[in-house]
């Protein structure tokens, strides 16, 4: 079978598309344990106001993404922003000849 006839199977759904090719092992929390670890992902237990949950699932779902995706790319984006900012205080106060490390103070 060509390449080209293989890849048309699977965009038709005839290959890979059965429950019998979706195998999930009988330890689900081993499995999932090692997608979080291969993914570096982290459970944390958060709590946020029902309206923004509700907000991220209407966007999500014009995204055609789940919500909890949608979150992590949207924390992803305000933490990569935010660093970038800092670091242009910094490279600012560094032009400027602002000292930028803060002396230790005495811990007595």
């Amino acid at each position: 079978m060509s390449k080209h006839v293989k890849d048309d199977l699977w965009e038709t759904k005839e290959l890979g598309a059965s429950a019998e090719h979706a195998k999930v092992p009988d330890d689900h929390e081993s499995f999932s344990k090692m997608v979080d670890d291969s993914l570096e992902l982290q459970m944390i237990s958060i709590r946020l106001p029902k309206n923004l949950i509700e907000q991220f699932k209407l966007i999500a779902e014009a995204h055609g993404l789940g919500y909890q995706p949608l979150m992590r790319i949207a924390l992803a984006r305000f933490a990569e922003y935010e660093i970038k900012h800092i670091l242009r205080q910094v490279a600012e106060k560094q032009s400027a000849g602002e000292k930028i490390i803060k002396p230790i103070k005495d811990a007595a």
